[in-house]
């Protein structure tokens, strides 16, 4: 479970970002949708409650400096059962139709206890804006992360 929970947290931090600060009403609308209901747990954080970023990464073998500025994450986690299996799935086709792109995630399967993992974000002009993480573990808990900021990820 750690290592799911560090991983989410690498992933989302680690491709985060938005447009001009405006985070995509397609999302937004998917947050709140999603985020009340038996067995789930949402927060939001505003810009007040986060900071820049610039931290390293390894990222399918290379290294990676993101740096920039997070200006809202929203947060769902699904608890232990199907029903976050099927919302995973369920926000995994609405995200697909949006105008984010799917982004590769290198991920060894043995090194981790996620058994789905899909980011979908948008870079422009070299920044990434909009990110969402969806996760899910082998114990079925499913993780919903969007991030609107500013973010620039660099080879090291």
């Amino acid at each position: 479970m750690k290592k799911t929970i560090l991983l989410t947290a690498a992933l989302s931090i680690g491709l985060a970002l938005g447009l001009s600060g405006q985070s995509l009403p397609e999302v937004d609308e998917l947050y709140n949708d999603y985020s009340s209901g038996d067995g789930v747990m949402a927060m939001s954080l505003s810009h007040e409650m986060l900071d820049a970023v610039d931290l390293d990464f390894d990222w399918d073998e290379q290294m990676k400096h993101l740096s920039g500025d997070i200006y809202q994450i929203k947060f769902i986690t699904f608890s232990e059962s199907q029903d976050a299996t099927k919302k995973i799935r369920s926000l995994d086709g609405k995200l697909g139709k949006l105008t984010l792109k799917e982004i590769k995630v290198p991920m060894d399967k043995s090194d981790t206890d996620l058994r789905f993992a899909r980011i979908y974000g948008k870079k422009d002009n070299g920044y990434y804006e909009n990110v969402v993480l969806l996760a899910l573990t082998e114990d079925n808990i499913g993780f919903f992360v969007a991030i609107n900021g500013k973010l620039k990820v660099e080879k090291q």
